[in-house]
């Protein structure tokens, strides 16, 4: 006889009136996720060690073997976006050491199947700083007025865009809050992947040592 499953969810933050939640990742497995990176051994795997809400959490961390500056690795999710493609992103995440790592890094790949485009922002430990991608590809900072990540402290990122407008909205990171209203995202043309969001959290080490992070409460909502 078949018996009924159910598991509790917890929203921290916002809770929009209308919409539709298109995934919600607690982390109680890894199946979902996709992991590349620089060398033989970077690592993406379940840390049961630290959460923020409940039993576990994703780890993230580059090569261990011969590592090197600018050594990489991520974690790529792909789902997909309902008619308003209007799409907030929102995550927690702890960055356990702060010295060897150079960025991280939330990536919005949208695939309409003839061109990607792109919703980018990323935390730059040196200077400290927040940064998003923009239509030419550049980096411009967003002027957070604190931008420095205490590294004990688990943080919330929200990351809002417009897939329809090929706009982004806002962005923030813990109580801080950056209207980001009509900046054009980043085109790639000529790209054929059938109609796909890619989901990828990254990070670059910035010297010899590996980096590392851990990721919670991973929530993709639309409108």
């Amino acid at each position: 006889m078949s018996k009924e499953y159910t598991r509790a969810l917890t929203v921290f933050g916002s809770v929009p009136f209308a919409g539709s939640i298109i995934f919600h990742d607690d982390f109680e497995g890894i199946l979902r996720w996709i992991s590349s990176g620089t060398g033989a051994d970077p690592l993406i795997e379940l840390d049961p060690s630290t959460s923020f809400h409940r039993n576990q959490s994703l780890y993230l961390r580059t090569r261990i073997t011969d590592p090197a500056a600018n050594d990489d690795v991520a974690a790529v999710f792909y789902s997909h976006l309902l008619p308003s493609k209007t799409l907030t992103c929102t995550l927690h995440f702890h960055l356990r050491d702060l010295l060897p790592l150079k960025t991280f890094e939330l990536i919005l790949h949208y695939f309409d199947g003839t061109d990607k485009y792109t919703a980018a922002v990323r935390w730059i430990k040196d200077p400290a700083a927040w940064e998003y991608l923009d239509s030419e590809g550049a980096h411009p900072d967003l002027n957070i007025p604190e931008p420095t990540l205490h590294p004990l402290a688990w943080h919330i990122l929200t990351l809002r865009v417009n897939f329809f407008t090929l706009q982004y909205i806002d962005f923030k990171i813990n109580n801080q809050l950056i209207n980001m209203d009509s900046i054009a995202l980043c085109p790639t043309l000529e790209d054929t992947t059938p109609v796909t969001l890619a989901t990828q959290i990254s990070l670059i080490t910035a010297a010899d040592a590996p980096a590392s992070a851990n990721i919670d409460e991973l929530i993709l909502h639309e409108l």
